[in-house]
């Protein structure tokens, strides 16, 4: 079939489908703008493009003005969005400057009111310390007594070797030695007992 009789069977068989000409045309237009659009679009002519396919298709003005009013009103939301995400950001940049500044004049006020404690908490630090320290010294003291303790009491226990006159003397000082121990065990109970007091006073001072 020769290639004018290929354009009649074709244009025969758009009018039977119920399609116009010039509808085809535009359609053909549309389908290249998309797939020439969704390959590069910032080398698309959209302009040459809209002329072609009003040119191929008057009628479909009428779409293309409804879609730029749309567009319009599109881009207005968008830069809308725009200016209201701008006035967000400045007010929490605003908040969280007040913030940080309320931060620190909060932790200043609050070192400065803990303070006001301190001459009480040094004491009782400084208490605590001299507390600490004469319970080592007593603990020492004892612990020397002990050792003496027990070398009498094993002295003691090979009285053939000890004369009457030892072993009454080694008895004596155990008896003493016993009593020293009794009250070195005392002085380190109060002791104890006393920082453990100024302890459950400075935590009970703490803010």
């Amino acid at each position: 079939m020769s290639e004018r009789g290929d354009r009649t069977a074709d244009g025969g068989r758009v009018r039977a489908m119920g399609w116009p000409s010039s509808w085809l045309a535009a359609l053909l237009a549309v389908v290249t703008f998309a797939a020439v659009s969704g390959c590069n679009r910032r080398g698309v002519d959209l302009q040459a493009i809209r002329r072609e396919v009003l040119a191929a298709d008057p009628e479909f003005g009428e779409h293309l003005e409804r879609r730029d009013e749309l567009a319009n009103r599109v881009q207005v939301l968008q830069r809308e969005l725009s200016v209201k995400q701008s006035q967000v950001d400045r007010q929490i940049s605003q908040l969280r400057d007040g913030l940080r500044h309320t931060t620190d004049e909060v932790n200043h006020n609050v070192q400065s009111l803990r303070g006001q404690m301190s001459p009480v908490t040094a004491r009782i630090d400084a208490e605590m310390s001299r507390g600490g320290e004469e319970l080592k010294a007593l603990r020492l003291q004892r612990a020397t007594v002990g050792r003496t303790m027990s070398q009498l009491r094993k002295s003691l226990k090979a009285p053939a070797e000890l004369t009457e006159t030892e072993r009454v003397r080694m008895d004596r000082e155990l008896g003493e030695i016993l009593e020293e121990t009794n009250r070195l065990d005392l002085e380190i109970a109060a002791v104890n007992q006393h920082i453990r007091l100024l302890r459950n006073k400075r935590l009970l001072l703490r803010i």
